[in-house]
């Protein structure tokens, strides 16, 4: 259940993202990918491995300077909430 809501959440927030980036989308796609990708990825197969990468990836995404206070808080509470 933790797993499918964390999805949800990847879900609703990448699609925000979209909507609020723009043109400067650009900056931050590939960083979207890997989380998206990671997510999927530590979905299907949550090892500790999985986990580290998906934390990883949404470090980085933490990193992006296109992303809007709520995003970072909403991407800082899925980092959070990984135990691994």
């Amino acid at each position: 259940m933790k797993n499918f809501l964390l999805s949800i959440a990847m879900l609703v927030i990448a699609s925000t993202l979209t909507i609020s980036c723009g043109k400067k989308l650009s900056d931050c796609t590939e960083l979207v990918s890997k989380v998206n990708a990671a997510q999927i990825t530590y979905t299907t197969n949550p090892s500790t491995t999985n986990c580290q990468a998906y934390k990883t990836a949404l470090n980085d995404m933490l990193g992006c300077s296109v992303i809007t206070p709520q995003e970072r808080t909403a991407y800082e509470q899925l980092f959070n909430q990984l135990t691994c």
